[in-house]
């Protein structure tokens, strides 16, 4: 997964971020939560209440899916659930 770390309207100039394979392993694990507001379920719903799930929708179906904003990212993972993976990435 590749995140673009400026503004959203620059997409071709931003510098971008690859993440770790262990962001990469805490994310697939975090995805397969089936609790209520978790997992992809709960992420699908914060990006259709953002109007972002057409976007959001390609990342699981696309062979090079786009890279990202961490203002999406931000949107769509919890303040508390983003601070738990910081931590347990150290």
């Amino acid at each position: 997964m590749t995140l673009h770390t400026d503004r959203p309207n620059k997409i071709m100039s931003l510098p971008t971020v690859q993440i770790s394979t262990e962001l990469a392993i805490l994310l697939a694990y975090y995805l397969s939560y089936e609790e209520k507001d978790r997992g992809y379920g709960g992420l699908m719903r914060r990006a259709a209440d953002h109007l972002i799930y057409h976007l959001v929708s390609r990342w699981r179906t696309a062979p090079d899916p786009e890279a990202t904003t961490v203002a999406v990212v931000q949107k769509l993972l919890p303040v508390a659930d983003r601070t738990h993976m910081a931590k347990a990435l150290g």
